[in-house]
């Protein structure tokens, strides 16, 4: 890829605003020929010296890549050579829906348990009636979405289906978003739907304190600063464990064992 093309390229931040990644760039820039694609002129020939990204209505509706000059006469509905309308006729955006197999336009709203995968590598799962959620991916977190706000923000031939069931058995998803299927209370619904055992999880009245409780001198203190977080019944079984702890803990003990 010449850097003289897009050298946005070199920044990512122009294309990204359009949702394309650096491999969506790339296969445009090759689709194109690395030239206008409606008057064939060369990048390094054109006024600016580089071609300039083409949309229709939403930014992900990228359609090609363009000179400055056919570019503003596509703004100005002037266009109307052969060219154009051929041009006009196999928008890149398009393609790439028929190409994973999704209309586009909204498409029904797939299942519980189901999941698709963005542009970016980031996988949203439906894990309720309304809402899907990507699990914490490569150290980022991305924010909960209706299915329309997605269809929004990333656009159809951006949300291709991904097979969980098949990634979950192959043991080839991320840890974080294993981890959350395996064991996030909010994922019931999805791991019911997907067969994953739901996790095994004590009754709530024999929960025992962990180390992060916090060591108020006694252990009346201690159960008297979590009244109200828990149940009567577990502030009495805290209570004896705490009892329990302080028989058996060396003086110097600061936690919890």
């Amino acid at each position: 890829m010449s850097a003289k093309t897009l050298p946005e390229h070199d920044r990512c931040d122009n294309h990204r605003k359009y949702r394309l990644s650096c491999k969506q760039l790339e296969d445009l820039i090759e689709r194109s020929g690395q030239q206008c694609e409606i008057c064939q002129t060369p990048s390094a020939r054109t006024s600016w010296g580089r071609l300039h990204l083409d949309h229709c209505g939403p930014k992900w509706a990228v359609r090609g890549l363009l000179c400055g000059n056919c570019n503003i006469k596509l703004e100005d509905d002037k266009a109307g050579s052969i060219g154009a309308r051929s041009y006009l006729a196999n928008a890149w955006w398009e393609q790439r829906c028929s190409a994973i197999g999704v209309p586009t336009t909204l498409r029904p709203e797939p299942p519980i348990g189901s999941a698709i995968r963005n542009q970016f590598g980031t996988i949203y799962i439906r894990y309720d009636d309304c809402l899907w959620d990507a699990p914490r991916q490569n150290g980022r977190n991305a924010p909960q979405m209706q299915w329309d706000r997605l269809y929004r923000s990333y656009g159809p031939h951006n949300l291709a289906p991904f097979d969980l069931r098949a990634a979950f058995d192959s043991d080839s998803l991320e840890h974080s978003v294993r981890y959350a299927l395996v064991n996030g209370e909010c994922y019931t619904d999805t791991r019911a739907a997907l067969g994953i055992p739901q996790p095994d999880r004590p009754p709530r009245d024999v929960w025992t304190p962990r180390k992060s409780l916090p060591w108020l001198e006694t252990p009346e203190r201690t159960v008297d600063a979590l009244r109200g977080f828990v149940t009567p019944e577990e502030c009495r079984r805290i209570g004896e464990l705490l009892l329990e702890d302080t028989r058996t803990a060396s003086p110097n003990a600061r936690d919890v064992a």
